[in-house]
């Protein structure tokens, strides 16, 4: 349950910071991959974030709240 909890806490954390995206750098390589690409290609990429979430904290916040999926 908690891992399944911290799984979707990290994709709602994902899913937001998708809305700020171009304050990122995106490698020239992978630019260029993807202006290669058509639509319905997918690519798999690794993010790195210069922030990060306390999962911790927000885990005991929606644990103290008895808070459900």
């Amino acid at each position: 349950m908690r891992k399944s909890f911290i799984t979707l806490t990290l994709a709602l954390l994902m899913a937001g910071a998708a809305g700020i995206a171009s304050a990122g750098d995106i490698d020239p390589g992978l630019e260029k991959v993807m202006e290669s690409m058509t639509a319905d290609q997918e690519i798999s990429v690794l993010v790195y974030l210069n922030d990060q979430a306390n999962l911790a904290a927000i885990t005991d916040q929606m644990d103290s709240q008895n808070a459900t999926l």
